[in-house]
């Protein structure tokens, strides 16, 4: 089984549309030097558009949405579903100080509450890279909210003068 990913797949070019249209109709690919069979596949498709509006107005082809809308998992949007964000920035938190090298810190009291309070208007990616930059920026035992990018305490209405845990 082979399992594709297609992160915006309302922003992808034509070519690649067409490309994966053909994979899924006639479960064949080019490799660059012919045609290869490929029976079986998952193709997964992300996007945060209503993709049956944007396919009515002409914006995205009704064939694919056709062989794409399989099964739609429809996610709340972060802001909708707090109650993960904890877990969501433990997991990036590790996962990012492993990948730059850097010991796990964990997010300080402030730095939660802003967190929590933020809207994130770009959804899990968007506390993704404010974690990183918290990763990255951290030399103290806990990544306090003053590790983290400035919109983040602005848009929670908290000061950004850090708090006695670990800065």
């Amino acid at each position: 089984l082979s399992i594709a990913f297609i992160d915006e797949v309302f922003k992808a070019n034509s070519a690649i549309l067409n490309a994966l249209l053909t994979l899924l109709n006639e479960r064949q690919f080019d490799n660059g030097a012919g045609r290869q069979n490929c029976p079986l596949i998952s193709v997964i498709g992300a996007t945060n558009v209503d993709l049956p509006s944007e396919a009515a107005a002409g914006r995205f082809r009704q064939d694919l949405l056709d062989r794409l809308a399989f099964d739609v998992l429809t996610v709340p949007p972060l802001r909708a579903r707090r109650e993960d964000i904890p877990l969501l920035a433990e997991a990036f938190l590790r996962d990012l100080a492993e990948m730059n090298g850097k010991p796990f810190k964990p997010l300080s009291e402030d730095a939660l509450q802003a967190v929590l309070a933020y809207d994130w208007p770009g959804n899990v990616r968007e506390l993704r890279n404010a974690l990183e930059h918290g990763v990255v920026m951290c030399n103290a035992a806990r990544v306090g909210l003053k590790h983290l990018p400035p919109y983040l305490a602005a848009g929670a209405g908290i000061s950004r003068g850090g708090d006695a845990a670990g800065e």
